[in-house]
């Protein structure tokens, strides 16, 4: 597991996570919350902070476009 720097809060609790990642869009926002299989991310356990992937990001983006659309 690597542990780095949190950029937020600056504690040394940063941990790389894998797997289903959970996002939940504003409120005005249909839909409800966004699952992301597979995914990587960043995530602090001091100050709760999830920094994502560039790839989960941009996936991210492009759902809650979808959604706005609809």
């Amino acid at each position: 597991m690597h542990i780095n720097k949190c950029p937020i809060c600056g504690s040394q609790t940063l941990k790389s996570r894998r797997g289903k990642f959970r996002f939940d869009p504003p409120l005005n926002v249909p839909g409800g919350t966004i699952w992301v299989q597979n995914a990587k991310w960043e995530e602090c356990s001091t100050c709760n902070e999830q920094i994502l992937d560039f790839k989960l990001s941009s996936s991210i983006e492009q759902i809650a476009k979808s959604r706005r659309e609809k």
